[in-house]
C-alpha cells in the first residue's frame, strides 16, 4: 500500500507503519479502490488485497490455510464471515468479516464488531457498534475439532470506545 501511496498518493502525506488504522491509511485505501474499479468502502478485503498484490481475485488456498477458528462457539472454520466473541450471551460479536491475511501462525481482517457494554447488567445494558480489524494468533491443535485453531488474538477499534481501542479474545477450543 505504501508504495501505491508514494506513486499515487496526495503530496504531503507520509504513511508511517505502526499497524494503525488511522484515517489516512482509510484515505489511501479508498483512494486505491476509486482507481482500480473497486467497491469504495475502506475495506481492505479480499479484492483490494488482490487487486494490490496484481492477483487474480479467485485464489487456490494451500494447505497452510486449513487453521481454523472457533467462530459459532462450537464449530471451526477458516476466514468466517461472523464470529461470536463472547459465547455466554454472544455479547460481543463481529460480521463481515474481511481477511486479508490467513495463514498457519496468524489471521487479520477487518469487520464490524458489536458489543454490549453491560451498564448496569450485562442483561440490560446498551449494544453498541464500531468497525476495525481483527488478529488471531497462536494456532494449536484442538482435539475436539480435530483441527489447528487459533488459540487468542486482539480486536483493535478504529474509533476508541470509552477511551478503549479494543479487547484482547480467545477464541479458543471448546469443550463438547
Amino acid at each position: 500500500m505504501n508504495k501505491w501511496f508514494r506513486t499515487n498518493g496526495p503530496d504531503g502525506i507520509r504513511l508511517t507503519i505502526d499497524l494503525s488504522f488511522g484515517p489516512q491509511t482509510d484515505q489511501v485505501v479508498r483512494r486505491f479502490q476509486e482507481a482500480n474499479s473497486l467497491q469504495v468502502d475502506g475495506v481492505l478485503g479480499r479484492r483490494t488485497w488482490a487487486a494490490l498484490l496484481g492477483q487474480s481475485q479467485t485464489r487456490t488456498k494451500p494447505a497452510e490455510h486449513r487453521v481454523g477458528v472457533v467462530n459459532d462457539c462450537f464449530h471451526a472454520r477458516s476466514e468466517p464471515k461472523l464470529m461470536i466473541l463472547a459465547c455466554a450471551d454472544a455479547g460481543f460479536r463481529s460480521f463481515r468479516l474481511e481477511w486479508g491475511e490467513w495463514s498457519a501462525r496468524h489471521a487479520i481482517g477487518r469487520g464490524v464488531f458489536r458489543f454490549n457494554d453491560c451498564d448496569p447488567a450485562c442483561v440490560v445494558g446498551t449494544l453498541h457498534r464500531r468497525v476495525g480489524r481483527i488478529v488471531l494468533r497462536e494456532p494449536q491443535f484442538c482435539k475436539s475439532l480435530d483441527r489447528r485453531v487459533f488459540m487468542s488474538g486482539r480486536v483493535i477499534f478504529d474509533r476508541p470506545f470509552k477511551g478503549d481501542r479494543g479487547n484482547p479474545i480467545g477464541p479458543g477450543c471448546p469443550s463438547k
